[in-house]
Formats: structure tokens, C-alpha cells, sequence
């Protein structure tokens, strides 16, 4: 079950255009990006230079009311990791951090994925709260994390909503 109702699969670009912070021909490059790498639409907007890591997380967060977490230094109770597998976690592309009165609050670059939090839900039968951290804080908490299996980078193939 989730807290946050469910998004529009194109919501992290609707919020920046509606903001002002990308254009309607930077979202579009964005996805002919996305198809041809297999990134997600937070990466390709990054990677093409349209917005800054931070100023997605930030615009996106407020825009969604959401939690804008920076994950540096950050330390995760193992047994909050042991609830969502490894697996899953990445190819949904969460890291679950909290865990209160049967709520689970997840991290993601991609708040707006409302398939893959619903099958965090699933698979934790617990109520799911997101939170936005960059594509970079997530990263680096899974090579802390699962160093041998994300060694390479964040898996591509992921749930898209």
C-alpha cells in the first residue's frame, strides 16, 4: 500500500517543465536519451546537462512535497536492508532507509514510479513513504552497501511506470 497516491509515469518531467526548469525540446531529448541508453529520465536529463543533480532533487521534491534527503554519511539499520532483497531494490531503484509502525520509507531519484513502489509494497506488505535522493547518494549507498554486486553501476534494466 502506499502513502502517495499514484503519479503519471511523465510526472518528474511535467514537474520541471511546469517550473520552468527544462523546455518541452530538452524533455523530449531527454526520452529519445533514455530510449537509446536505457537510463532513466533523472539520469538522461542530468547526463545531457538540461538541469544539475541538485536542482532536479530540489525543483522535483518541493514540487511533490516530498522529503529531499541527501544520503551522505548516512547509516542504514541491516535489518532495514534485509526487507527489501538487493535484487529488487535495484531494479526498482529504492533503498529502503526507515522503518516505523509499519511504514517504510524509501529513497529514490524517481519518486514518480508508482509500479515499483507498489511492488516494494508488496513484497514488504508494509506501507511505503519516498523520499528523493540523487542518482549519486544512491549509488554510492549501494556500493557501501552490496559493494560486490554494485561494483559496475546502477543496474539499467528497471520497473518503469
Amino acid at each position: 500500500m502506499r502513502l502517495e497516491s499514484k503519479k503519471s509515469p511523465r510526472c518528474i518531467g511535467q514537474v520541471l517543465l511546469q517550473t520552468g526548469s527544462i523546455t518541452k525540446d530538452q524533455l523530449e531529448a531527454a526520452f529519445d536519451h533514455l530510449k537509446r541508453t536505457g537510463n532513466r529520465i533523472t539520469q538522461s536529463l542530468v547526463e545531457l546537462g538540461y538541469i544539475s543533480e541538485s536542482g532536479l532533487k530540489n525543483t522535483v521534491s518541493a514540487a511533490l512535497n516530498i522529503p529531499n534527503l541527501s544520503l551522505v554519511g548516512v547509516e542504514i539499520n541491516p535489518a532495514i536492508l534485509r526487507l527489501v532483497p538487493y535484487d529488487l531494490a535495484s531494479k526498482c531503484g529504492v533503498i529502503p532507509i526507515f522503518l516505523s509502525n509499519n511504514v517504510l520509507t524509501v529513497v529514490t531519484d524517481d519518486p514518480c514510479n508508482g509500479i515499483a513502489v507498489d511492488k516494494i509494497a508488496s513484497h514488504t506488505k508494509k506501507q511505503i513513504k519516498t523520499a528523493m535522493a540523487s542518482f549519486s547518494d544512491i549509488q554510492t549507498l549501494l556500493k557501501k552497501y552490496h559493494p560486490a554486486t554494485a561494483a559496475n553501476s546502477w543496474p539499467q534494466s528497471r520497473i518503469l511506470a
